[in-house]
This record gives C-alpha cells, sequence and structure tokens, in this order.
C-alpha cells in the first residue's frame, strides 16, 4: 500500500486495492548476464495510478506471504516498459 509522508494511507493505493503479485520474478540460474531479470507492475484494483503521486513523499508498505522481497524500484512513468 502507499501511504503520505504522515504515514496516512492515500485513498486508492490501500492493501485490498492491491492486486496480488503472484510470480517468481527471481532470475533464472544461470542467467547470462546479458539477460534481464524479470519483473512484474504493481497494479491497483481501483484505478489509481502512481504517476498521481509524482513529486509528493510517500510510505510504500509491503506484506508478504510466504515470499521474500529482495528489491523494487520506481520507473519514470514516461519510459515503455514492455509490459
Amino acid at each position: 500500500e502507499v501511504r503520505d509522508e504522515n504515514d496516512r494511507l492515500i485513498e486508492g493505493f490501500s492493501r485490498e486495492d492491491c492486486e496480488p503479485l503472484r510470480e517468481n520474478t527471481m532470475p533464472k540460474k544461470g542467467y547470462s548476464d546479458q539477460e534481464k531479470p524479470e519483473f512484474t507492475t504493481v497494479r491497483w484494483s481501483s484505478g489509481a495510478d502512481m504517476r498521481s503521486l509524482a513529486g509528493k513523499r510517500v510510505k510504500l508498505v509491503f506484506y508478504l506471504r510466504d515470499g521474500h522481497l529482495y528489491s523494487f524500484r520506481g520507473q519514470p512513468p514516461h519510459q515503455d516498459l514492455g509490459s
């Protein structure tokens, strides 16, 4: 979920609004340096878009069940990630 700088939930970005991620995006064993590991995009069932938060300080909250979070990245909205 996404919270504001005062730790208040931002409408449309709640845990319940986040569509669950079920993919394993770890690189496959033995991948070459030229292959980039896969990634997945977080989507919100509310239709909320992170671009609306550009320039604002936010806190990201991750909830995991039977999983590990090794890293995450933000991507500028103008870049096409091919998904």
